[in-house]
């Protein structure tokens, strides 16, 4: 959402424009009632609710497959096959479970990663001093102040008394 006076980027939790300063309560309520009867606008913290509930249901589903691993486990613990199959669903269930948590950190550092090397400009060459052998000094002073002493010795002052 953008503001009606300026133009500068807002969200709908907003009571004035940041740039402006223009009174955004009118304009969040009359977009509010055209997205559909008052409803929300989606912002980050949708967004991040989402995520939340994502991660709530992936490590939820992830428990259930261990545990229904641990029973298969426990039920066929006579028989090796069953074992194997329950024990293998119980690691299911564990890799489902760190997947949940790890997924979400993975995109929230791939959106902060710097840009490409492809994706940034060009370099230009720097370009590299002459070496101190072949520069050849022309009639330079060597020193700012040298000049001055020689006027002073020059040009005896009379002293005031």
């Amino acid at each position: 959402m953008h503001c009606p006076n300026c133009g500068q980027k807002i969200t709908s939790d907003l009571k004035f424009c940041r740039a402006c300063g223009m009174k955004l309560n009118s304009v969040v309520k009359a977009v509010n009632e055209h997205l559909g009867g008052g409803g929300e606008i989606s912002t980050e913290k949708t967004s991040e609710r989402a995520m939340v509930a994502r991660l709530g249901r992936s490590l939820f589903y992830g428990v259930i497959v261990l545990f229904i691993g641990v029973a298969i486990s426990v039920v066929g613990k006579e028989n090796s096959t069953i074992k194997t199959l329950g024990v293998l669903t119980a690691l299911l269930g564990v890799f489902l479970m760190m997947y949940a948590v790890i997924s979400p950190m993975m995109r929230a550092g791939a959106a902060s990663r710097p840009a490409k090397k492809k994706d940034l400009p060009e370099e230009k060459p720097q370009l590299e001093l002459e070496s101190a052998e072949d520069f050849e000094p022309v009639g330079v002073v060597a020193s700012v102040t040298e000049g001055t002493t020689k006027d002073l010795d020059k040009n005896k002052t009379k002293v005031l008394r």
